[in-house]
């Protein structure tokens, strides 16, 4: 659990600071390129609100204001033409490998957590297995309704998603487990587990 929340929280925070990188590249070539044609990139603009049904001459009003405010022109820009939202200055993309890192390590302990407690109980595998199942059952479960909070979605739709799809994923990988160890290793890797 912890070493693929290491390699999950470090993929996060590498492919979040290259995608920053990516936009603040984009927005310096936006800058260079309205400090050398303004009146261009402002066609462009027009052009833009035009096509999203504007009348031209509203469009021409609106464009002239923004951009006498250089930045902010500059991030419309960037979110209207190119649809890029630009970070913010104190985005840290660490952090949010982090966050990854610490909700891997949470949310993937739980299923662990059968075989842990009950470790020394007279409980048989497959008895473990199925406790594992509901935690994680509950977990996804409860991982949608605390999504629900945030994307307003009614928290019954959410937890149902959420478990569903969580459910599948694990089916998914359960299945491909079990065929790798029954199939292609011959039962030989998982028949001592089972008793």
């Amino acid at each position: 659990v912890v070493a693929d929340a290491i390699s999950m929280g470090v993929g996060d925070a590498l492919s979040t600071k290259s995608e920053n990188e990516y936009i603040l590249a984009e927005r310096a070539r936006e800058v260079w390129e309205f400090e050398s044609n303004p009146e261009g990139e402002k066609e462009e603009m027009v052009d833009l609100y035009v096509s999203k049904g504007l009348p031209r001459e509203d469009a021409v009003g609106i464009i002239d204001i923004m951009a006498k405010h250089h930045d902010f022109f500059i991030n419309i820009m960037m979110a209207e033409e190119l649809e890029l939202q630009v970070p913010d200055e104190d985005d840290n993309p660490w952090i949010d490998g982090a966050v990854t890192f610490a909700s891997f390590v949470f949310f993937g302990t739980i299923p662990l957590l059968a075989y842990a407690v009950f470790y020394n109980t007279q409980l048989y595998v497959h008895e473990q297995f199925i406790i594992a199942c509901v935690l994680t059952a509950c977990t996804l479960f409860g991982l949608g309704v605390t999504k629900s909070q945030f994307t307003k979605q009614p928290w019954l739709t959410a937890g149902l998603e959420v478990l569903c799809l969580g459910g599948a994923v694990a089916a998914l990988a359960y299945l491909v487990g079990w065929f790798i160890s029954s199939v292609i290793m011959g039962g030989s890797a998982g028949a001592g587990s089972l008793h």
